[in-house]
């Protein structure tokens, strides 16, 4: 693994460029990943700045919230999961798939940030003894900074609102055993009864309005 500690982005790729034996293609690049610390205390948008203004850039790359620091997923070495590069979109893929996270792409984020209307998000992992973890989505607010975390299942809500989730979305939720009028064998009688939900189709009906100088809907 190369590593590199510099102010930019584009001072990273020269310190690469000089211990590796091959020239780096940035336009090669799938996913930024982005420490806790600086998320919560500086954001990202103003080092983002030299990555939207180079035109060899894809804006397809992804983003990715790390809790903890990078280091703690670039360092990995697991026996039995692919090669970091492979294993790290392929999770992404999987849980986009199953609505457990947003998929933000370098362009996406970028228009979100502009647009009032829009909480910018995006994917958030974490490394665990077993492997990498995808543990939902990240809130930001329009500087690039850390707000709030939300879950898997709280990330396929925000799809849904959105209007973005892959369908099915499928929810499991804690069914009371009270409300059942007759004995049935295969009732919890301790109230832990679960039935899972296979959603197919969604409506949403959103009311907008402006208070005290803000938006709210």
């Amino acid at each position: 693994m190369l590593a590199a500690k510099v102010n930019t982005p584009r001072q990273a790729r020269e310190v690469f460029n000089s211990t590796s034996n091959g020239m780096i293609a940035v336009g090669k690049m799938q996913v930024i990943l982005i420490g806790e610390k600086l998320l919560k205390k500086e954001g990202i948008m103003s080092q983002l700045d030299v990555v939207y203004r180079d035109p060899k850039n894809t804006g397809n790359i992804r983003m990715v919230a790390v809790k903890g620091p990078v280091s703690s997923i670039m360092e990995s070495n697991f026996v039995d999961k692919p090669a970091l590069p492979l294993y790290l979109t392929q999770l992404l893929d999987v849980e986009k798939r199953y609505n457990g996270t947003i998929s933000t792409t370098l362009q996406k984020l970028h228009t979100h940030m502009f647009d009032k209307g829009i909480t910018p998000a995006i994917s958030e992992m974490k490394k665990d003894k077993k492997g990498l973890v995808v543990t939902g989505s990240a809130l930001l607010d329009n500087k690039g900074m850390y707000k709030m975390s939300l879950s898997r299942r709280e990330s396929s809500l925000l799809l849904l609102l959105r209007q973005e989730a892959k369908i099915p979305v499928v929810f499991t939720i804690r069914m009371p055993s009270l409300p059942f009028k007759r004995p049935n064998k295969l009732q919890n009688v301790k109230g832990h009864d679960f039935i899972t939900l296979n959603i197919t189709e969604s409506k949403r009906n959103i009311k907008t309005r402006y208070k005290n100088n803000r938006f709210v809907f």
